[in-house]
């Protein structure tokens, strides 16, 4: 007779954990949750208004805007966290927090606003507030029962035992220095020095660096996708009973894989190599999500002037590190993409032309929907097989630089206007919800997890710009065929093994 508690080894482990979800059902955020923050914001915007045609318009009610939008999104995301903090992945709660990040904080801080007339900082926290109102009463509409999504993400689900996730923690962070030494005609000291280089300019004549345009070198894309999911390898090999050698091992080389993305500078990479296994614990619920949300919490803290020195190297190169200031904690004014100014750069430009109300017409929605749709279907065809392929660089405006984001808000106005902005808000958390909304409370394994946590990340994708160059669904679809290849493997390895 066994006595005290049993220990789970290996994918015991992994299998125990997928069992208990299975018989757990996941509580969903209430259908009125999106409902109260809509109203809540849109209370907000009719308010300022309503003193606008008494007073006219000016920054304190701008800023009111901007600030009541703020407030109504941090009380629904913290509602639904107090009531469960495995909420932080739901797609409610994720749409939410996209949007704070990408322009609804800059509306509160009126960040980058100085210069522009007060009309239209007025109307550029209004189409703001709008977006976040109306994409959310989109997402209370419509509560589906299933998703067009599902299928797909059983078919790529598998589950593996924790020493393959040893070795594939080792292949994916091997296969992109392979390429990298490939690219650089087997010059390992090249590899090395490029780490170290600014990366402003086009890079031409640059071996490692494909450049805006891109080549034959986009057809290598994937090796950088799966090493960003070295720590989630590593943590998923991590287990009780592996060996000191092999922890040993996973811990070089997750240093040397984070290392290598501190060094290249590009922050989204960091923060998704490091948050994939923490979605992860969240989505499979192991642990204590309380205390692992507070830890995260006091990640951010610290690594947001870590990100933001990382960002001011970038533009300069290693070489020149000691011009740059020492790194400070400011969350406010930390580097992140400016898109609220971007899109009062819109509103100023069209309220010198025609007018905000009559760009595009009350039709423009069409014309927005066809934008978006063309970008996604181009962006799947490498420019090696189409050399005709649209220039990003020629893809901006008068309103912008090419390489510049204004967001989902920015993008719905310039390309169909208000009633582009209106539609495509409703549609979009609609969209949200019926795409991603079922997919939260779905039992998964492995490779469904692995699949929706990269849902949630080309969600926030979206959020960030919708008529640019789809690289989200790209990753997603390059993920789940992988992922549904390896169950087919593992499914025809187990049939020969027991016929």
């Amino acid at each position: 007779m066994t006595r005290g508690p049993v220990r789970l080894t290996g994918g015991l482990f992994h299998r125990e954990t997928a069992r208990r979800l299975a018989a757990s059902p996941i509580p969903e955020l209430s259908p009125l949750w999106g409902f109260w923050i809509a109203a809540g914001i849109l209370s907000v915007v009719l308010g300022a208004w309503l003193l606008e045609g008494i007073e006219g318009p000016t920054e304190v009610l701008a800023h009111s805007i901007g600030v009541g939008t703020l407030t109504f999104l941090c009380l629904g995301i913290g509602v639904a966290l107090w009531k469960d903090p495995g909420a932080l992945v739901s797609p409610g709660v994720v749409m939410a927090g996209g949007c704070i990040y990408l322009f609804v904080l800059d509306m509160a801080l009126l960040r980058r606003m100085e210069g522009f007339p007060i009309r239209v900082l007025f109307l550029s926290e209004t189409l703001g507030a709008l977006f976040v109102a109306l994409a959310f009463l989109g997402w209370f509409a419509f509560r589906p029962k299933s998703s067009p999504l599902s299928a797909l993400l059983r078919w790529a689900d598998f589950s593996l035992e924790p020493r393959l996730y040893f070795w594939m923690a080792l292949f994916a962070f091997g296969m992109e220095f392979a390429k990298r030494i490939l690219l650089a005609d087997g010059d390992i000291s090249m590899v090395l020095e490029d780490l170290f280089l600014t990366r402003s300019g086009d890079n031409e004549g640059n071996k490692l660096r494909s450049g805006a345009v891109g080549d034959w070198r986009g057809l290598l894309y994937f090796t950088g996708i799966f090493f960003l999911m070295v720590p989630f390898c590593a943590a998923r090999a991590w287990t009780p009973d592996l060996s000191v050698g092999k922890k040993v091992v996973l811990v070089v080389v997750v240093s040397l894989d984070v290392g290598t993305l501190l060094l290249e500078g590009v922050r989204g990479s960091l923060l998704q190599a490091i948050g994939l296994p923490l979605l992860i614990r969240f989505i499979e619920r192991r642990g204590n999500l309380r205390r692992l949300l507070a830890g995260m919490v006091a990640g951010v803290i610290v690594l947001t002037p870590i990100t933001d020195f990382m960002v001011s190297v970038r533009g300069v190169g290693w070489e020149n590190v000691g011009d740059l200031e020492a790194p400070e904690l400011e969350f406010g004014g930390s580097h992140r993409d400016d898109n609220l100014y971007w899109i009062a750069n819109l509103v100023d430009s069209l309220e010198r032309d025609k007018g905000l109300a009559a760009h595009a017409g009350p039709i423009g929605f069409l014309s927005a929907a066809g934008q978006i749709a063309t970008f996604v279907a181009i962006t799947f065809v490498p420019r090696v097989f189409w050399p005709g392929k649209p220039d990003p660089r020629e893809l901006g405006d008068d309103t912008r630089s090419w390489w510049a984001s204004r967001s989902i808000v920015g993008d719905l106005v310039g390309a169909g206007g208000l009633s582009g902005l209106i539609v495509g808000a409703f549609v979009f958390g609609l969209g949200v919800r019926w795409l991603l909304g079922p997919l939260y409370s779905m039992p998964k394994r492995d490779g469904a997890m692995l699949c929706y946590a990269y849902l949630l990340l080309v969600l926030q994708m979206e959020i960030r710009a919708v008529t640019t160059f789809q690289s989200g669904p790209v990753i997603f679809a390059l993920l789940t065929i992988t992922s549904g290849m390896l169950r087919i493997f593992l499914q025809r390895k187990r049939r020969l093994a027991f016929p």
